[in-house]
């Protein structure tokens, strides 16, 4: 099995029904369902929203650090069956401290997975915590700063959550902040926003390495807007565009797909 790396993963979106129910067991936490094929029937979306309100409420069952690293530590097991051998891994640190969950519970549970996964399957892995663009630059600029003290923990940044509505420039100064921090910049953009919004991350943010967000392309011919993606992300030189049809599931398995052959200077999209 060739070795993959795991880029685009979201640690949140990769609790699965069976660990939802464990952990609502083991915290007490009221849910709508707990039913396993109810469950699993509601992991299917028609729309970034309907993906968005199942994904946040479901984290209401993660409150101690036992319960991030049993999360994590299940995606890295399932990661490693796979071939991945370097995971970077987004996660959203408002959403928790809104459910009351401290930042060291957080970054404690997340960062001992990643070390006994290191230890027990060979995987190297780093986390990135994200904006959600929705709670505004100021509260972004709030979070990064409560993260300071966990620098050792995470080496970068993102931007993700409804994009629509709040374009990458606004998060410029918050961006400047985390640069100068010597954190690695990445955003999420192009899938609901259009090409400006790639545009933006990239001139704006200076995102050195991947527009992390996957390029929303319909299945059946991508069309002028989907084209003019691709080439704001080819023109920039750098970086890396996941393009993907409408699916979405939020169990996060690694996946595999046919890659684009770009020119040499180009970056490697690959569809997944």
């Amino acid at each position: 099995m060739p070795p993959v790396a795991e880029l685009h993963v979201h640690i949140e979106g990769t609790l699965e029904p069976e660990l939802l129910v464990t952990l609502a067991a083991r915290n007490g936490t009221a849910m709508p369902t707990l039913d396993l094929d109810e469950l699993r029937a509601q992991y299917r979306f028609d729309s970034l929203r309907s993906f968005l309100d199942l994904y946040y409420a479901n984290l209401a069952v993660l409150k101690t650090e036992q319960d991030f690293y049993d999360l994590a530590s299940a995606y890295l097991t399932r990661a490693a069956a796979a071939g991945v051998r370097r995971a970077e891994i987004f996660f959203d640190p408002q959403t928790h401290l809104a459910n009351g969950v401290p930042l060291d519970v957080l970054f404690g549970g997340l960062a001992a997975a990643l070390a006994d996964g290191a230890r027990d399957h060979g995987i190297s892995a780093d986390l990135i915590p994200c904006f959600l663009r929705e709670l505004s630059p100021d509260a972004a600029d709030a979070v990064l700063r409560a993260c300071l003290p966990f620098r050792d923990s995470f080496i970068g940044v993102g931007l993700d959550s409804v994009e629509v509505g709040h374009p990458p420039a606004l998060f410029t100064e918050v961006y400047r902040r985390a640069a100068a921090e010597g954190l690695r910049l990445v955003a999420h953009a192009g899938e609901e926003g259009g090409p400006e919004y790639v545009r933006e991350a990239l001139d704006e943010l200076h995102v050195e390495r991947r527009v992390a967000r996957r390029v929303r392309l319909r299945r059946r011919g991508a069309g002028r807007a989907g084209a003019e993606l691709i080439r704001c992300l080819l023109r920039a030189g750098r970086g890396q565009a996941d393009v993907e049809g409408r699916g979405r599931q939020l169990a996060g398995r690694p996946r595999r797909g046919p890659e684009l052959e770009l020119p040499a200077r180009a970056p490697r999209v690959r569809v997944r």
